[in-house]
């Protein structure tokens, strides 16, 4: 790994695996490029799907991958 992206994977793992969070340090720390192992969940707290306190983000996600295969379910298996 390149010190540049050793250097990014830290910042992250630093930043999302703090109990709670201030999204306006990870919008700053996103500017200058998000490590690749961080991106996804980075883009998920930036975009709002997430919460920023940490017990509460496995749950919501996991809340929302339910929800969302319900709709999946809803509109577009056939119907009998």
């Amino acid at each position: 790994m390149a010190s540049k992206e050793k250097a990014r994977y830290d910042r992250f793992e630093k930043l999302l695996t703090s109990t709670t969070l201030d999204i306006t340090t990870v919008q700053k720390s996103s500017w200058s490029g998000i490590s690749s192992a961080h991106r996804a969940q980075t883009w998920r707290l930036l975009c709002g799907y997430v919460p920023t306190t940490l017990d509460r983000r496995k749950p919501a996600l996991r809340r929302k991958r339910t929800e969302y295969k319900s709709l999946i379910g809803r509109y577009f298996e056939p119907r009998k």
